[in-house]
Formats: C-alpha cells, structure tokens, sequence
C-alpha cells in the first residue's frame, strides 16, 4: 500500500464518521502537517528560492542553493526545524512569518495545493451561505 493510497483511506475514513453527525457539504477534509512552516516547503523551487531570499545565513543568501530531493523530504516532514536551520535559527524564521512576504511569494504560495484548496471551500461555503 503506498503512502498516497493509505493518505485516501484516511481521508475517506474520517469523511465517512463526519458525515455521521454533519451534512457531507459542510464540511471538507484538510490533511496537513500540523506545523504552519509545512507551507513553505510544499513546493521544492519555492522553498529554495525563500532560503536564497531569506535566509540569514551568507553561506545560503543570495547563492543558488539547492536542496536535494531526499533533503527537501526530510525537511517537509519537520519543516519547523529544517527552515529554522536553513534559515539561521529560530528568530529568522519567525522573522519570515512575521514578515510582508512579496507579492509574488504570495501569489505562489496561493497556487500551491493547500491553500488552493482551502479557497475553494471557503468560496463554496460563502456560495452556499448565500443561496
């Protein structure tokens, strides 16, 4: 069984038991890492380009660093300590998230599959609310 196929099940499964004791269209299904970092790193490209942009550290800024792919697995699966540590600690990376993101930061972190998804529902609900 692959991780995407056992990742459908739960979903399903947790639908399923919702849908017991909530209307199926109000409510939808968001699996993600429960740490607000794991937005930055759903993207390979974009999560090096914050490091290059970001990061504190001049080893890393301004350079064309890179991650490997087994490297950005990895920091996906923490990706509070590993941007922390790309970042150059714990006060750059909150100086990150608390930081005005450019507008194309943002407008490539709306594109990304969370928060496409998240839009969505919330549109809907707003359609649904309406009606």
């Amino acid at each position: 069984v692959s991780s995407d196929e056992e990742v459908n099940e739960k979903i399903s499964f947790i639908q399923t038991y919702l849908s017991v004791v909530a209307a199926a269209d109000r409510f939808e299904v968001f699996l993600q890492v429960p740490e607000i970092e794991s937005i930055f790193l759903e993207d390979k490209d974009l999560a090096e380009e914050i490091v290059r942009t970001y990061a504190l550290n001049l080893d890393f800024k301004g350079t064309d660093f890179k991650l490997s792919d087994l490297e950005f697995e990895f920091a996906k699966e923490k990706p509070k300590k590993s941007l922390e540590r790309l970042l150059g600690g714990e006060r750059n990376l909150r100086a990150l998230i608390e930081s005005d993101l450019s507008e194309e930061f943002v407008l490539k972190i709306r594109k990304l599959d969370f928060p496409q998804k998240l839009i969505k529902y919330i549109e809907q609900l707003s359609l649904d609310t309406a009606a």
